[in-house]
């Protein structure tokens, strides 16, 4: 069995062991752990890592207390599984985690079958579209570190709605070829729900909408949008 990280809805490391969840790390002690886990082809300047932690709270103290997270990461790490020294190593001011080479991590995964998809469906295969951007979403659906705080987790926060939402495009686009119309219209919604300016997820429903022959609400889809443009950005739906 591969390992499993999980960096979204319940945060922890799947191994032949089971599961081990990050609840004794603390919310410090996952921060640096996804950190190191999403930057582990390189090693992580002990600096760069405590403002990921600590943001512009970075206290007078922080080498110190990098330590501190560091060793309780370690012991974690020992836990789940991995060697204690090998799987999370430090040297000449950095810090670096080392997983196996076949270990999955899900926000990549999730990367890697939003691009399947797409592929798929550039290649006129529906189906297999459908799966994988429905395998993407239901990855990018869930919160990614849930609890924590400062600007890079936001950050990730941001880029996995920007994911879900590219995923409900293509999981609509593609069920709308195999002419499952009423789980078009349901993808389109849900994208549409998060992005509500987003103006190809508004196409999307109208198209939906328009196949499904309901001509009205696809006006209705149109008009919605031309609302929501003019209202928060002052300008009108494009051709």
């Amino acid at each position: 069995m591969a390992l499993r990280v999980a960096l979204t809805g319940e945060v922890g490391i799947e191994a032949a062991g089971g599961w081990v969840d990050t609840t004794g790390l603390g919310r410090l002690g996952r921060v640096a752990f996804a950190y190191l886990v999403y930057n582990r082809d390189r090693p992580v300047p002990r600096h760069e890592l405590a403002e990921v932690v600590w943001g512009e709270d970075l206290p007078r103290t922080w080498e110190t207390a990098l330590r501190v997270v560091a060793s309780k990461l370690r012991t974690w790490l020992e836990g789940a599984g991995l060697g204690r020294a090998e799987a999370l190593t430090s040297g000449f001011g950095t810090y670096q985690v080392h997983l196996p080479p076949d270990a999955v991590v899900d926000v990549e995964e999730a990367r890697a079958a939003l691009q399947a998809a797409a592929a798929a469906l550039a290649a006129g295969d529906a189906a297999a579209a459908r799966a994988s951007a429905t395998a993407a979403e239901q990855i990018a659906a869930r919160d990614f570190l849930p609890g924590a705080t400062g600007t890079w987790v936001e950050r990730r926060q941001d880029d996995l709605r920007e994911l879900r939402v590219a995923a409900l495009e293509v999981m609509a686009e593609a069920t709308l070829g195999l002419g499952d119309l009423g789980a078009a219209v349901a993808a389109a919604e849900r994208a549409v729900g998060l992005e509500p300016l987003r103006e190809s997820a508004h196409l999307l429903l109208v198209r939906a909408r328009a196949a499904a022959g309901n001509r009205a609400e696809a006006l209705r889809a149109y008009e919605r949008l031309r609302r929501a443009l003019g209202e928060e950005l002052g300008v009108s739906p494009s051709e």
